[in-house]
């Protein structure tokens, strides 16, 4: 075993072999025909140092609380089976990526938070759905903010107050 130091025990499992100069990998070429241009994507963006800080600043903000239906959240997306607790979704209340929406919505703290997997797949992409096809971002936020679970009591079961609606949005007078 040439090449690891002495004293520590052999790598477990399978090793990649390294690619040679020059040539890309079989993983990489996929990625590179999924994100034409990787700087630029969401998917990229999302691996920075920049959104990992941004998003535990917004969970701890939202005290690791989905802001719709109020479940508590965990950071990783660990087993469900482990936990209770739901995995978190840091979403853009209004979708960055949409025309008419403004630059800076992307990293605005009042543009983001926090909620758990399941109501970012059902919830949060149904509202989204409904406005795609007039590309009314401001009706997405209105209704994604008015969004409320109400119990079988007839309570709302959200958070009875969350941060993100004393906050103010990019360009809101």
């Amino acid at each position: 075993m040439s090449g690891f130091p002495t004293g520590l025990p052999p790598p477990v499992g399978r090793m990649r072999k390294p690619t040679p100069a020059g040539q890309v990998g079989v993983k990489q070429a996929n990625v590179s025909e999924r994100h034409s241009n990787a700087r630029d994507s969401v998917t990229h963006y999302r691996s920075t140092a920049h959104w990992q800080r941004l998003r535990l600043k917004i969970l701890h903000r939202d005290r690791y609380t989905c802001q719709i239906c109020g479940v508590m959240l965990r950071s990783g997306r660990a087993d469900r089976t482990v936990t209770v607790l739901r995995p978190a979704v840091v979403d853009h209340i209004a979708p960055y990526d949409w025309a008419g929406v403004p630059r800076d919505a992307a990293t605005a703290p009042g543009n983001l938070w926090s909620v758990c997997s399941d109501c970012d797949g059902q919830v949060i992409r149904s509202i989204e759905d409904a406005h795609r096809d007039r590309n009314d971002w401001q009706a997405v936020r209105r209704d994604k903010l008015a969004f409320k679970v109400i119990g079988f009591d007839g309570r709302s079961q959200g958070p009875v107050s969350r941060p993100i609606d004393s906050m103010r949005y990019p360009n809101e007078q």
